[in-house]
């Protein structure tokens, strides 16, 4: 594996302190290992900014787009997309 997904459940408090730390911990030991880590469960701004502070690579969640019908997903513009707006891109 060249990725870890950060559950969700791990995001739902980012408000609080320790769940902060928690995350921030979680992204420095696998980053160190060598990982990609992808964050699930971004619903907020301040979510993806916390989550870009920590060093997180990638975020998927609402904030980014809804769950939709395979159809309606071939329907969308990504050609006229603007890289990162779909996702929390971290060097």
């Amino acid at each position: 594996a060249s990725s870890v997904k950060i559950d969700g459940s791990f995001l739902r408090n980012l408000a609080d302190e320790r769940s902060r730390l928690i995350v921030a911990a979680a992204v420095s030991l696998l980053r160190s290992l060598g990982y990609r880590v992808v964050a699930e469960g971004v619903e907020t701004g301040e979510d993806a900014e916390l989550l870009r502070a920590t060093g997180c690579h990638e975020g998927q969640g609402y904030l980014f787009g809804r769950p939709m019908e395979l159809h309606l997903f071939h329907k969308l513009d990504w050609a006229g997309a603007k890289p990162g707006k779909r996702t929390v891109h971290h060097p």
